[in-house]
C-alpha cells in the first residue's frame, strides 16, 4: 500500500506491537496520528520518533468512557488536512478469571474498547474512504478469536466479535477499492498480561514465550502491504485452531490444564 503523503491513524500506539508499528511507520513519509489513552507515554513515544520521516501528531483518548469517534476523526483529518488512508487497530484489553468470578460489566468493557472502539473508528473513517474511493483498515484481533480460552470469557467473545464484524463489512466492500484486513499476531512479548484485570484465580500462558514487537510489526507492515484480507501468525493458536474443528473435547481438557484454575 502506497503510504507517502497519506494519513494513517494507530490506535494503541504505546503498547508493544502499536509501539513497534509506530516506529517503522515513522520511516516512512506519511502523516501518522498516533492515539493511546496514557498522556505520558504518547508523549514521550512522539518525541522519541521526531526524527524520522513521518509527520506525527499524538492523541490521547481513553475509549473506555464515551467517545465522540466522529469527532476525533474529523480533528484528526483537519489537523493533517487529508483524508483518512490506513486505519490500524491495536487498542485491546482484557479480563481474566473463572466465568461465575466475573463481574458482568467487564464483559461490556471487553466489548467496548475491542469491538465497538474499532467498529465505531471505522464508521468515522469510510465515508472519506468511499468519497475517494481508496482505503485499508486492519483489525488486530487474536487467536483466541478461533479458539476460546477457559477463563478469559470476556476477551475471546470480544475479539470474536470482532473477526465476525470484519467479515461482514468486507463482503458489503467487495468491489471497491477498500480493504479490510484481519490480522492475527500470535503471542507477543508484552506486558498485556500484567494489564489484564483479574477476577479470582488463573494461571496465565507465558507471554515470555512470544515473538519480538519487532518482529510481529514487520509481519503486519507485510500483510498491510499485500493484498491479503486476513494473516495468522504460524503458532500454538493456529494449530488448536485446526485441532479443535477434529477434537473439541481434548482441546478443552488440555486447555483447562494449562489454565488451572
Amino acid at each position: 500500500m502506497y503510504l507517502e503523503k497519506k494519513l494513517v491513524i494507530l490506535t494503541g500506539s504505546t503498547g508493544a506491537l502499536g509501539k513497534a508499528t509506530a516506529t517503522k511507520l515513522s520511516n516512512i513519509d506519511c502523516k501518522l496520528a498516533l492515539i493511546g489513552r496514557d498522556e505520558l507515554s504518547l508523549k514521550s513515544l512522539e518525541e522519541s520518533l521526531s526524527n524520522g520521516l513521518a509527520e506525527i501528531k499524538a492523541y490521547t483518548h481513553n475509549f473506555s468512557k464515551e467517545s465522540d469517534f466522529k469527532n476525533l476523526i474529523t480533528k484528526i483529518e483537519s489537523d493533517f488536512n487529508n483524508p483518512t488512508s490506513l486505519l490500524i487497530n491495536i487498542a485491546a484489553i482484557s479480563s481474566a478469571g473463572p466465568f461465575l468470578e466475573i463481574p458482568p460489566n467487564e464483559f461490556i468493557n471487553n466489548l467496548q474498547i475491542n469491538t465497538i472502539t474499532p467498529i465505531e473508528l471505522t464508521r468515522a473513517v469510510l465515508p472519506s474512504m468511499i468519497f475517494n474511493n481508496y482505503g485499508k483498515i486492519v483489525y488486530v484481533s487474536s487467536g483466541a478469536a478461533l479458539r476460546g480460552l477457559p477463563g478469559f470469557a470476556p476477551y475471546c467473545m470480544s475479539k470474536a466479535a470482532l473477526s465476525n464484524f470484519v467479515e461482514s463489512i468486507r463482503s458489503e466492500f467487495c468491489n471497491t477499492n477498500i480493504s479490510f484486513l484481519t490480522f492475527y499476531p500470535g503471542t507477543i512479548k508484552s506486558d498485556f498480561n500484567k494489564k489484564t484485570k483479574v477476577f479470582g484465580p488463573i494461571k496465565f500462558y507465558g507471554s515470555h514465550l512470544g515473538n519480538e514487537p519487532d518482529k510481529i510489526a514487520d509481519l503486519l507492515l507485510k500483510a498491510i502491504n499485500s493484498n491479503q484480507i486476513g494473516y495468522s501468525q504460524k503458532g500454538p493458536a493456529l494449530f488448536a485452531f485446526y485441532l479443535n474443528l477434529l477434537v473439541p473435547k481434548l482441546i478443552d481438557k488440555y486447555l483447562k490444564r494449562k489454565i488451572a484454575f
